[in-house]
């Protein structure tokens, strides 16, 4: 790191990139997470109305209503053990609470890339004073927020490169398909030859 009267505008653009690929991080995640949670309490919706609709069928209704040739009763205590099971895996996952910690880290860490952006396009140095200041912000975000699991870190980073890439080609090409894109950013960065 330079020292106390140098410009630390390096340091804070690798902070800024670091902290951007985060916020792409966490989104993911916790769009993940909201989207399992969201099936999860449907799934539990529409089975618990279903068990609870068969009690006040008519009995003429019943063959319709259940698998062929299944005991009605046999078929009821079935879906409402399997309700039973998935109410017990919803709470022991408990993928709301990681969608809420995944958005308070990505707000940490927007903070932290908006005050890097700010310090980036300010005319002059950046002092050492400002980049502690935000390199602080930053690593509060890493000590108290949610850690990615390394498993899904590179898949993570792979999501931000991507997006970052495909960015760039639709500020010049702005109608281009995105699906097609990542298709043909595939087939170049999977089988074509590295020019170095």
């Amino acid at each position: 790191m330079n020292d106390s009267t140098g410009d630390y505008r390096e340091e804070v653009k690798k902070m800024c990139r670091k902290a951007d690929m985060l916020c792409t991080a966490h989104s993911v995640e916790r769009t993940n997470y909201r989207r399992w949670a969201a099936i999860v309490d449907i799934l539990l919706m529409v089975i618990s109305v279903y068990i609870v609709a068969m009690a006040f069928v008519d009995p003429a209704l019943v063959p319709i209503l259940i698998p062929d040739q299944w005991n009605l009763v046999l078929w009821i205590g079935m879906l409402s053990i399997g309700t039973f099971i998935i109410s017990m895996l919803q709470i022991m996952v408990n993928w709301k609470a990681r969608a809420d910690a995944h958005h308070r880290s990505f707000g940490m860490y927007a903070e932290a890339k908006s005050k890097c952006i700010e310090l980036l396009n300010a005319n002059g140095a950046i002092s050492r004073e400002a980049y502690n200041s935000v390199h602080t912000r930053y690593d509060m975000a890493t000590d108290i927020g949610i850690h990615i699991e390394d498993a899904r870190f590179l898949k993570l980073k792979q999501k931000h490169l991507l997006k970052v890439e495909i960015s760039k080609i639709l500020d010049q090409r702005p109608a281009a398909c995105v699906w097609w894109l990542r298709v043909i950013l595939w087939w170049r960065d999977t089988f074509q030859k590295s020019q170095n």
